[in-house]
């Protein structure tokens, strides 16, 4: 069965066809493009442009799954709150727009969500009961899963825990609250303390001596670990599994941070600290966010 997988994020969007072949996955090659910033409308119309290239190419297309960022009604295919997207992005439901507009079934689900989904059924959280799920990029996303199934909580909003606070004085967050991880955690985070002007400049000069980027990545880690610890004991999960685009254009920074988590956690043993590197990496939020149409 062949799908469209979509990946709505602050920065890009990304799409690829996932085909599911005998409980594997197949990703297509990925496409990208930037994120229209001006309204929901120039989002709908990229995504259906794309959908279309797809079907001329694959018709024989069954659905079409889309992840977003902020916090997302499934029942409604609508998204409540997305702080790095358009205003109007949330309170539509998305997915009668995607349906209307190409005849396909559609389904919403936020990108953490998806992309712990996709490791859990797929990659390096598979035949684990609890996993938690968290995504480094533009913002950071996370998600539980237990047994199988996203545990979302009472309001849809359970595993993100890039907005715990920590740093109770610390920067403000697009979510409207003071210290979140995230603050310390997003890709901007790094660039600014590095002055580099992208991340691939920042990993790139990471060798240098008295490096500002090698400094930045550090405090970086170290933020983070703070988090995972945190997470550790609030849902001891079997695994950990990192993604995102700052693993993808870093991968030693799992290794780091894993040593890193190992070190200072007391109340978690060392030996039971398992954090991993999404094995389905790019492809993951893609195939998280089709899983649901899968008969």
């Amino acid at each position: 069965m062949k799908f469209v997988g979509v990946d709505v994020g602050g920065s890009s969007i990304k799409s690829a066809i996932i085909e599911i072949v005998d409980e594997a996955v197949k990703p297509s090659k990925i496409e990208r493009i930037s994120t229209p910033n001006s309204s929901a409308g120039k989002i709908f119309d990229a995504i259906c442009d794309q959908i279309q290239e797809y079907r001329q190419q694959h018709p024989d297309i069954k659905g079409v799954g889309i992840a977003t960022a902020g916090l997302v009604d499934t029942e409604s295919g609508s998204v409540n709150y997305a702080g790095n997207l358009p205003a109007d992005w949330s309170g539509v439901s998305i997915t009668k727009e995607i349906e209307s507009r190409t005849g396909l079934a559609c389904h919403l689900e936020n990108d953490a969500n998806s992309f712990a989904l996709a490791e859990s059924t797929y990659g390096a959280g598979k035949s684990k009961g609890i996993i938690l799920g968290i995504a480094l990029g533009t913002a950071v996303g996370a998600a539980l899963v237990v047994d199988g199934k996203v545990y979302s909580g009472s309001n849809g909003f359970a595993g993100e825990v890039g907005h715990m606070i920590v740093e109770p004085n610390g920067l403000y967050c697009v979510c409207g609250q003071v210290g979140c991880l995230e603050t310390r955690v997003c890709q901007s985070a790094i660039l600014k303390e590095s002055g580099a002007k992208n991340f691939a400049e920042a990993v790139a000069s990471l060798s240098k001596i008295n490096s500002n980027a090698r400094e930045a990545l550090d405090t970086y880690e170290d933020w983070l670990t703070i988090g995972i610890i945190n997470a550790l004991v609030l849902y001891a999960p079997e695994i950990i599994v990192l993604g995102g685009g700052l693993v993808l254009g870093y991968p030693k920074l799992v290794a780091e941070v894993e040593e890193k988590v190992k070190a200072r956690s007391s109340v978690f043993p060392a030996e039971q600290v398992r954090i991993k590197q999404s094995k389905l990496m790019a492809a993951a939020t893609l195939t998280g966010a089709i899983l649901p149409l899968v008969d």
